[in-house]
């Protein structure tokens, strides 16, 4: 599977958040954009790309309320072992 540079540096972001704390590895578009010096709508697309190849999950953030705050990405395991 080919992946895009832009693609690949939001991979490698995803799969850094997750070696730091795999409970709190989801991240929201703008987060990965200022992490990556890309733009936000870059980021966006290249990480719903990602998502279609199955290298990357998404999912509703709850708050302790059980409330939606938003929704973020994060690295799946065959985006971790992609990355190998």
């Amino acid at each position: 599977m080919k992946i895009s540079e832009n693609q690949r540096k939001c991979l490698v972001l995803l799969n850094e958040a997750y070696e730091e704390d795999d409970e709190h590895c989801w991240r929201m578009f703008s987060s990965i954009a200022k992490k990556t010096n890309l733009e936000e709508r870059i980021v966006r697309i290249a990480v719903r790309a990602l998502k279609r190849k199955g290298l990357v999950e998404y999912e509703h953030l709850f708050d302790e309320d059980g409330m939606i705050r938003g929704s973020g990405h994060a690295i799946s395991n065959a985006g971790r072992t992609f990355l190998k």
